[in-house]
């Protein structure tokens, strides 16, 4: 190649236009002596001529944010017309660089935002519950402090993924194209077809109890081991466990008394019980006696007020409650 030709084909190389017959003919050039030096020294002033687009990224965020909430996306001014000559064919117009960093701009935008659009978020602050009913008619109640995530778009249409953090109370529709239901906690996904059941994932442990109809655990590092439970079942995978523990419950319905603004325990450990409380009210619950915090409680209490769960808990299971700024001690009387 003869000097106006590997400049043409080199600026064709730079701007990413090159066709894969002129990149096989770079390389045959580069391999003689003194053609490197050439090819930084055009590489240099390609570069010159063609500055850094700058995209102002902090605007761009505004528009595309506003755009996903329904409003008009701002337009912008048309190209300008330009005439090709022969000295300016093999340079790459400065507004097409902008409008291709513009382009990539979004959709880096769109990528690192599609946690805002992508999905739905339902919270629940402490102390409050929260019932919805998700697009292909299923009922999820949230407990206090939970997080649900819902895909925005085609939900319902094929199988149905949604990620809890915290806890909920599931009533899944049967459809008529049997598409699954799975929800992700951080270290269990919970599939079914057609079922209610609890999912609890806190204090790096996540539980399951299974009212009726039948799901499958499915630990996302060991797809190939589910496991299959049966109405009345408990299982938990905590922090540290190689295996999911499963074992029958006396009163399955307890895990999802939240619903009724209920605490509902049947042979609960007070450790476990002070847990429920931390939990939804968001204040800390400390059980300092070992022995007391291995205690194991039946009953039910009303869950609608903190300082009535605290009296009823001292009345009926003979405790003296310490109150303290940000946290309660639960004592023998």
């Amino acid at each position: 190649m003869n000097g106006p030709s590997i400049e043409r084909t080199l600026y064709d190389l730079f701007a990413g236009r090159a066709t894969p017959l002129q990149k096989k003919a770079v390389e045959d050039w580069l391999r003689t002596d003194g053609n490197m030096e050439v090819y930084y020294q055009l590489l240099a002033r390609f570069e010159a001529d063609h500055g850094q687009y700058e995209p102002d990224t902090q605007t761009a965020t505004a528009q595309y944010e506003q755009f996903m909430q329904g409003q008009p996306y701002p337009r912008h001014r048309p190209a300008p017309v330009f005439t090709v000559s022969e000295n300016s064919v093999w340079r790459q117009p400065r507004w097409l660089l902008s409008i291709a960093a513009s382009l990539l701009l979004v959709l880096g935008l769109g990528y690192l935002t599609r946690g805002r659009w992508a999905y739905d978020r339902y919270e629940t602050p402490y102390g409050q519950t929260k019932t919805l009913q998700l697009a292909d008619g299923s009922d999820v109640t949230l407990n206090a402090h939970s997080v649900l995530r819902v895909p925005r778009f085609g939900f319902g249409n094929g199988d149905r993924e949604v990620w809890l953090d915290g806890e909920g109370y599931f009533s899944v529709r049967h459809t008529t194209s049997d598409h699954k239901f799975t929800v992700h906690t951080i270290d269990l996904d919970v599939r079914v077809l057609g079922t209610k059941f609890n999912v609890s994932a806190r204090s790096r442990r996540t539980e399951v109890v299974l009212s009726e109809g039948s799901v499958q655990l499915v630990r996302p590092r060991q797809p190939a081991n589910p496991l299959l439970m049966k109405p009345g079942e408990q299982a938990t995978l905590a922090e540290g466990d190689t295996a999911i523990r499963r074992k029958v419950v006396t009163v399955p319905e307890a895990a999802g008394a939240y619903r009724q603004s209920r605490l509902v325990f049947a042979d609960t450990p007070l450790s476990q019980v002070a847990e429920r409380i931390q939990d939804f009210y968001g204040v800390r619950v400390i059980v300092p006696n070992r022995e007391l915090a291995r205690r194991e409680l039946t009953g039910t209490l009303p869950n609608n007020d903190l300082n009535v769960v605290l009296r009823t808990l001292s009345l009926s299971y003979n405790l003296a409650v310490e109150r303290q700024p940000g946290r309660v001690i639960l004592k023998p009387q």
